[in-house]
């Protein structure tokens, strides 16, 4: 006789059958509470990971140079093996939360996590190329780089190609594509390769 497997609901790691349970005991509105809590903490420990990455470089590499936090920030993402602490670092000087705001140096460091093979930093330079951040409009680029993303498995840029196919921006008008992308954007499916 096969030994007795756990049902879901009683997993350990089986979030779903927590949030019920909590839910139950709680109430819902408490439930939700913890779970914007527990976004905001998630949040926080991606902010403190960049701050003590920046920090560490910087009292590695300074030696006896006098550098800003702009010019660390720089030196950093150059040297930097982690595409998504660089996609972050974008992030900071785009949103210009944490850093002086520079939407060239944010598209750097989003193209420079991009050719590391950052799906979700292709996403974002093709919406630098979309919107002209830090630098021109470009639509053949910005489709580019979209379906670049799709190909590497990022969900979201789907919608994005698929806008773009739908108003032919970068390419020629092709709505049948362009519900085909919707519609696996909707249901949360990737078609990329």
């Amino acid at each position: 006789m096969a030994p007795r497997r756990e049902r879901p609901e009683e997993g350990i790691g089986n979030v779903g059958g927590a949030m019920s349970q909590l839910t139950a005991e709680l109430g819902m509105q408490a439930t939700k509470d913890l779970a914007i809590e527990l976004r905001n903490t998630k949040k926080m420990a991606i902010k403190n990971q960049l701050a003590i990455a920046l920090t560490s470089w910087l009292m590695g590499a300074k030696k006896d140079k006098v550098w800003t936090e702009e010019t660390a920030a720089e030196h950093w993402a150059a040297d930097a093996k982690d595409a998504k602490s660089v996609r972050l670092l974008g992030c900071a000087y785009e949103t210009g939360r944490g850093k002086e705001r520079d939407d060239r140096a944010a598209r750097r460091c989003f193209l420079k996590a991009a050719m590391m093979g950052d799906p979700t930093a292709m996403r974002y330079v093709a919406g630098c190329y979309l919107r002209g951040v830090g630098g021109d409009v470009n639509y053949d680029e910005a489709f580019r780089w979209y379906r670049k993303a799709v190909h590497a498995g990022d969900v979201k840029a789907q919608a994005n190609l698929a806008d773009m196919l739908d108003e032919g921006q970068g390419c020629d008008r092709d709505a049948s594509e362009a519900q085909t992308y919707y519609r696996a954007y909707r249901k949360g499916v990737c078609l990329g390769d």
